[in-house]
């Protein structure tokens, strides 16, 4: 049996893949095999079959068929009856296409390896999903993510691999209190008839990497008038990388511990956008999002002018924004 675990981003998947990494020598002895290939304990290899722009690469494909062939082989070697492949990319919303053809020879390939195919996948309250993707947007891209008719479309994206892998998806909603034991791997371990594997010497690994609604603020801030309003600054992947990581310390040092929450209209208008695809959760997989938290508008002092785009969704607390920037600077140039 193979077990796809088809993301989506944002909703525990890291947390997972890294537990999995780090206790593989474990879950081979409960008979699972989670085949780590060139050290991408990610997986990644498998976006390469929808990718907007990879699936096109002759050099992509070389390296996806060289990447196939290896984890076919450790799958064998393994003895494993179970094995669980695990790809958020699968379900990027920047880069997977979620065509059809492509995913029928993702299916034909895993099939040669196991024909018995499950699929699995996470999703998180429509307000929740949309903040944690704004922070990835600035983060790795540099740009703001209008709430405006912002939704996740999880429902449409799950059908489409369903239709192709001929299979209904065991669909779960990352809440915690909604989670088998609060803890979303005894509730990956469980949809996946798991159970039996034993987890009791396992370390806890966290891997989110939220932001405080400051660092948010001064990232968008950094970007935007660098160059003036109207040509942000640009960065390469790894400059973006070292930037928020950076600032993200920095804000750490600074023993801040806000964490971002929208505002009610902004949440409202999120979940109201959202609205076709939480029914659609709710029809076919018993999926029921509450309101979620919220901040009144009329219960903070808001700034008479704006600085800054993030500042339209979220609380934003200038006087922290700027000792995170002094810690940042300090970083670099030093008491001199």
């Amino acid at each position: 049996m193979i077990i796809l675990h088809m993301g989506f981003p944002k909703t525990g998947t890291t947390t997972l893949q890294r537990m999995f990494e780090a206790n593989n020598d474990s879950l081979v002895a409960s008979g699972v095999c989670y085949p780590l290939i060139d050290s991408d304990f990610k997986q990644r290899y498998l976006k390469v079959f929808d990718h907007k722009r990879l699936h096109l690469e002759a050099d992509s494909q070389a390296n996806l068929k060289n990447s196939m062939r290896k984890m076919s082989e450790r799958i064998e070697r393994s003895g494993c009856s179970t094995t669980i492949l695990s790809c958020e990319e699968l379900n990027s919303p920047a880069t997977a296409m979620h065509d059809r053809n492509n995913l029928r020879k993702l299916r034909a390939v895993l099939s040669e390896i196991d024909p018995d195919i499950r699929l699995v996948a996470y999703v998180r309250n429509p307000a929740d999903f949309y903040l944690s993707m704004a922070q990835e947007f600035l983060k790795r891209r540099g740009r703001f993510l209008e709430p405006e008719g912002f939704s996740p479309n999880f429902a449409s994206k799950i059908r489409v691999f369903e239709e192709v892998f001929e299979v209904t998806a065991s669909v779960r909603e990352l809440s915690r209190p909604k989670l088998v034991e609060n803890d979303i791997l005894r509730d990956f371990l469980s949809v996946c008839g798991l159970e039996h594997v034993d987890t009791s010497s396992w370390k806890k690994i966290n891997a989110n990497e939220s932001l405080s609604p400051e660092v948010m603020f001064l990232l968008d801030v950094v970007r935007r008038t660098g160059q003036g309003a109207d040509k942000p600054v640009k960065y390469n992947p790894k400059q973006q990388e070292r930037l928020w990581r950076k600032l993200r310390d920095a804000s750490r040092k600074v023993d801040t511990s806000a964490k971002p929450c929208l505002f009610e209209k902004v949440r409202d208008s999120v979940l109201f956008g959202s609205e076709t695809d939480a029914i659609e959760l709710n029809k076919r997989y018993g999926i029921e999002f509450e309101e979620g938290k919220a901040v009144a508008e009329n219960s903070v002092e808001l700034p008479k002018e704006l600085l800054s785009e993030v500042e339209r969704i979220v609380p934003v607390d200038r006087r922290v924004a700027l000792a995170i920037w002094a810690q940042f600077t300090y970083a670099f140039f030093g008491a001199d």
